[in-house]
């Protein structure tokens, strides 16, 4: 089985007519394996994927990717290069990396979303959530230890020299959470745990 993770974005659903820059896909094996692959909106009819790796990483390496829109044989969208085949298909949509396909998470996040790091991956070391960035702010559940957790943003806010981070959520509800208690799912999180290793 091949082992590796792969963080996906894509700009259309159902066709290259219908755009959504805003959308991404987080695609990964049960075990989370490196590396991780980003894949990001850039124009209608191609996009770039962009291989990112943890520290530890010491295999060998891909670079950048160019994937251009095309069909698969059922004539649906999809985004490929080589052996890298994201097939569109919202909630279904999956990444076929040679003869691997491995099930996406999507998100949408607003039209007015920055293009940059975010959204971002991360994982719980346990902690609280809270309904604004800082300690202040009401709680609003608890995050069990090893949770895989979707970032849409870091705040400006600070404490103990960790950031807050608002959290993915796709009811709109906003949740934000403490750099003190997470530590990046692969590439490092700026304001964050700088290693999950306790």
């Amino acid at each position: 089985m091949l082992r590796f993770a792969l963080f996906a974005g894509a700009i259309a659903l159902a066709s290259p007519a219908a755009a959504f820059p805003r959308v991404y896909f987080f695609c990964m094996t049960d075990d989370q394996s490196p590396p991780v692959i980003r894949v990001g909106p850039m124009s209608p009819n191609q996009t770039e994927a962009r291989f990112l790796y943890p520290r530890d990483h010491d295999g060998e390496r891909r670079e950048h990717e160019m994937l251009w829109i095309g069909a698969n044989g059922a004539g649906e969208i999809r985004y490929h290069s080589g052996d890298l085949s994201l097939d569109l298909a919202a909630e279904d949509t999956s990444l076929q990396v040679g003869d691997t396909i491995i099930p996406c998470t999507m998100l949408e996040l607003p039209q007015d979303h920055p293009r940059g790091d975010y959204p971002a991956m991360a994982l719980s070391v346990g902690g609280e959530l809270r309904s604004g960035p800082g300690p202040d702010q009401p709680e609003t559940g608890e995050i069990a230890s090893g949770t895989r957790l979707y970032l849409q943003s870091r705040s400006g806010e600070q404490t103990g020299g960790y950031s807050w981070f608002e959290l993915y959520d796709p009811t709109g509800s906003t949740e934000y959470v403490w750099g003190g208690d997470i530590c990046p799912g692969y590439e490092p999180l700026e304001g964050a745990l700088p290693s999950c290793d306790p």
